[in-house]
């Protein structure tokens, strides 16, 4: 009876091991080489939106789920003037919804953010008569929930003030801020906060007041500590050059702490965009035509910061054509992608899209261009899908709503499994398998006859 208990117990125990063995080695982490070339050059996807008038100020992100939400104006549809529109798309391009914020006046968003529950945050300016024949420029935010409520709106108007607004962010704490451009004697550049309700807190201010530096923002950023950056353009520049791109960075009082400029000989050079990632800060925009060299076209410029210090780390110019750089995202592998409008002058517009490593080489890039003019002004990545966002004309009336979709170009070096394949190597592991159970059942079976 000792030996029909003790050789049992030793087999299974050891089979026990074994198994548990194979279950822990099976389920660790395995790292495989991938090997990224960008993004395949044909589309996946063409989006168009639109009406038998223009929609134009077209900007788009992706939500946490990968839905892309769009905000334009639209003549199309609205009664009186421009209304606000704002579309959603889930991941299979389909449209969810869309819905419209109309006035009586004309109002243009100038971006969108997200806070952590997807809820949607747009803002731009509105252009509100009072009192007849006198116009004034003003900020609005609206907030949408992620099925297409309006929750709130806000509208801010201060007598006398002339507020054009660029661009606004949501931070991790969920206050709203808002930049753009003001007559306000304390400062060209202001930089409104808001909390999740709609409620105003308080306003900042920069540029030198005798004389003011023109600041005019593309873009702005929160980091984990409260610090505003801001990326655009600046007047404040050296030599022969009236404007050059700009960093400009504030602590959480809105008090300067650095701005750091870039350019060349070029009389207006300029910055559009910018994102902060894990501890640079890249800023797109262009470079204006040299004024020692006639002829000479607008390029892409892409400046890439250190956010502690404000240094330069590189800067890279980008000339297919006579192009414009429009607006920047960073990819899944950690690449900045950026995308510009080309041949702009020229009046046949076509769009361009390029992926840098994050030392400055240039990845991948292509060039899109349909039968008539294309125009893009936003950009951005999810996963393994990158949307370029903006407008073409349609031919028949006037702009529409135009974004291209390109899927991720990565391929992963998984090993071959078995020597002669997948397929084969199946079977012999199946076959290997039977066979040790087959053994193990006979031995089970031999040494409890004997005993």
């Amino acid at each position: 009876m000792k030996i029909k208990l003790k050789i049992p117990f030793i087999i299974l125990v050891s089979l026990l091991f074994v198994s548990n063995l194979f279950v822990v080695l099976n389920t660790q982490v395995v790292a495989y080489d991938v090997e990224h070339f960008g993004y395949f050059d044909t589309p996946v996807k063409i989006i168009k939106w639109g009406g038998d008038q223009e929609e134009g100020s077209v900007f788009g992100k992706l939500d946490s789920h990968g839905d892309l939400v769009v905000t334009c104006y639209s003549k199309s549809f609205g009664v009186v003037g421009e209304d606000v529109y704002v579309i959603k798309y889930d991941t299979n391009y389909e449209l969810q919804w869309n819905v419209s914020w109309a006035t009586n006046d004309f109002a243009r968003p100038a971006d969108l953010a997200f806070d952590a529950n997807n809820n949607i945050y747009i803002a731009g300016t509105i252009v509100t008569q009072i009192p007849p024949g006198t116009f004034t420029h003003d900020a609005f935010l609206l907030k949408y929930a992620p099925n297409g409520t309006l929750l709130w709106d806000e509208k801010r108007h201060i007598a006398d003030q002339e507020d054009t607004v660029d661009c606004l962010t949501v931070a991790s704490n969920d206050i709203i801020y808002v930049a753009g451009t003001t007559n306000n004697s304390n400062g060209f550049l202001f930089i409104q906060k808001y909390d999740s309700s709609g409620s105003y807190k308080t306003t900042y201010y920069h540029g030198e007041t005798a004389p003011k530096e023109l600041v005019f923002p593309g873009d702005l950023q929160i980091d984990s500590s409260g610090n505003i950056f801001i990326g655009g353009s600046t007047n404040n520049t050296p030599g022969v050059n009236y404007q050059d791109l700009v960093l400009i960075k504030l602590d959480s009082n809105g008090d300067l702490v650095w701005n750091t400029s870039y350019g060349g000989t070029n009389p207006a050079d300029y910055g559009n965009d910018m994102i902060l990632f894990n501890g640079a800060v890249y800023v797109i925009g262009g470079l204006g035509p040299e004024i020692s060299l006639p002829g000479t076209n607008n390029d892409t410029l892409l400046v890439k910061f250190n956010a502690t210090t404000g240094e330069i780390i590189w800067n890279v110019t980008w000339d297919l054509d006579n192009d414009f750089g429009k607006a920047i995202d960073i990819n899944r592998h950690g690449n900045p992608v950026i995308v510009s409008t080309c041949d702009y002058m020229n009046g046949t517009d076509y769009i361009a899209v390029a992926e840098f490593l994050p030392n400055g080489t240039l990845l991948w890039d292509i060039s899109y261009r349909s039968e008539y003019s294309d125009r893009v002004s936003d950009i951005s990545v999810e996963s393994g899908l990158l949307y370029s966002i903006g407008s073409r004309y349609n031919a028949t009336s006037d702009y529409d709503i135009y974004i291209v979709v390109y899927q991720d170009h990565t391929f992963t070096n998984f090993p071959t499994q078995g020597p002669y394949g997948v397929i084969f190597g199946t079977i012999i592991g199946i076959i290997l398998g039977f066979f040790a159970i087959t053994v193990i059942l006979g031995l089970i079976y031999t040494y409890w006859k004997k005993s």
